[in-house]
């Protein structure tokens, strides 16, 4: 199974490897320019629609995803036409394809810089479903919120959790003093990471695409969000995309 998103059988254990080299006849991880990027700031200016810029209180990077610190990731993995689950609500659609979990956007990566979570409850109880079955421990150090106004049915042994139903903003605030310097992940789903973009709170989406077509299923967000593609990166047969939030104009 593969995308950063994935607290499943197998890959907890899964540790950082080194780089390794392109196989013959597949082109070598890269960065790609991020296309219409300069484009895309005219308009915006143009239009006076957002700004591009991270939200309040974060560093704003010279150069490159990895300068960046403390700010409020949404890292998953979706479809081609832009689902992160199936219409059961599962992710075996992901199982078999090639991905490298410590490669560009994997698991090694976003793990490593978050240091704090948030997740939906729907997205909880999958993971607790998929470590009851697999008997994984619960794979991350950082302490996670899971959005709910009704108790855990399975609390998960070794998970630092805590439960909130409050404003995202103050979830956020909270989630930050936690983080320090470090980045907040928002594993999912589209109905949590669309309740901090609606707050302004989100800073970049992570997409890790796989080469599927769900026609249907758990969308990636529940409203519409302008951004701007940052990088292009290869991870097996993925497609990881990195996109910037653009703010709306004070």
């Amino acid at each position: 199974r593969a995308g950063p998103s994935r607290a499943e059988p197998g890959r907890a254990e899964q540790s950082r490897a080194e780089p390794s080299r392109a196989e013959p006849g597949r082109r070598p991880r890269g960065r790609d320019p991020a296309p219409g990027g300069d484009a895309h700031r005219d308009e915006c200016d143009r239009a006076r629609e957002c700004t591009c810029a991270p939200s309040a209180g974060t560093e704003v990077p010279t150069s490159g995803h990895n300068r960046a610190v403390g700010r409020v990731i949404y890292a998953t993995s979706a479809s081609l036409d832009g689902f992160v689950a199936d219409r059961h609500g599962t992710l075996d659609w992901l199982d078999g394809l090639d991905h490298d979990p410590a490669g560009p956007g994997g698991f090694a990566e976003i793990d490593a810089r978050a240091g704090a979570m948030v997740m939906g409850r729907a997205t909880y109880d999958s993971v607790a479903r998929a470590l009851d079955r697999s008997g994984d421990p619960w794979p991350h150090r950082q302490p996670c919120w899971v959005r709910t106004r009704r108790p855990l049915d399975r609390p998960i042994p070794g998970a630092d959790l805590r439960v909130t139903d409050r404003p995202a903003a103050e979830v956020t605030g909270e989630l930050r003093r936690i983080a320090g310097d470090a980045d907040v992940w928002c594993v999912g789903g589209g109905q949590t990471a669309s309740w901090l973009l609606d707050a302004g709170l989100l800073d970049e989406v992570w997409t890790t695409v796989a080469p599927v077509v769900l026609g249907g299923g758990v969308p990636l967000l529940v409203q519409p969000a302008p951004l701007e593609l940052l990088e292009v990166e290869r991870n097996g047969t993925f497609a990881v995309l990195r996109h910037r939030v653009c703010r709306k104009a004070q």
